[in-house]
């Protein structure tokens, strides 16, 4: 993906945190499983459209094309490959759901941020690629600097739950598999950090 396209992208991820932020503030739990678990329905629905080509999903598809990789754009039943919003809604529902609403909201923002950054980062000035991925050692201190100092921000962050949860975020950036990124690593991140609070504090 073009860089110009990946800042576009990139910056949806930043808007996102930010809604995170407001919807942390503004509303209860339950209120956000709810606006969550709706979207992710929606983000659903779409999919199944464009896979089977309804005309409207494929209209919708085509004007935001720019934002989407080459792999989005030619799923089909066959070969299916989610957008990478409709993972984000996916993951932000299911981890609303099994973990309390501070943590989700500090893991996924710190997500967000530390991924977008590793993206700029690595197409920018990645050099040094990890074996056998397409992402660069640059991007990933990216993420980790990136990542740590989003979980800073937040009151009550414990430093060093909050450097082994980055550290794993990170690790499993790198990875391809299993499932996409915007599912895989803020599950994992969210998992740590929730377990390493109940073991360390």
């Amino acid at each position: 993906m073009p860089i110009k396209a990946e800042l576009q992208r990139k910056a949806i991820h930043l808007l996102m945190a930010l809604l995170l932020l407001v919807l942390y503030q503004s509303f209860s739990r339950p209120v956000i499983i709810g606006f969550f678990i709706a979207l992710s329905v929606l983000a659903g629905l779409f999919e199944w459209l464009r896979i089977h080509s309804n005309p409207l999903a494929l209209a919708l598809q085509k004007k935001f094309s720019f934002l989407m990789r080459q792999e989005e754009l030619a799923s089909t039943g066959n070969r299916i490959h989610f957008v990478g919003a409709t993972w984000v809604l996916w993951s932000l529902a299911l981890l609303i759901i099994l973990f309390p609403k501070n943590i989700v909201i500090a893991c996924y923002i710190m997500f967000l941020i530390g991924d977008a950054m590793a993206a700029v980062i690595g197409k920018w000035i990645g050099r040094h690629f990890w074996p056998g991925s397409q992402k660069t050692v640059e991007g990933s201190l990216a993420f980790f600097v990136a990542g740590m100092m989003t979980m800073l921000l937040f009151p009550d962050t414990n430093f060093g739950i909050a450097s082994l949860t980055v550290f794993f975020a990170a690790a499993a950036e790198i990875m391809d598999k299993p499932f996409n990124d915007n599912f895989r690593v803020p599950l994992l991140a969210t998992t740590v950090y929730y377990i390493a609070g109940l073991l360390l504090l």
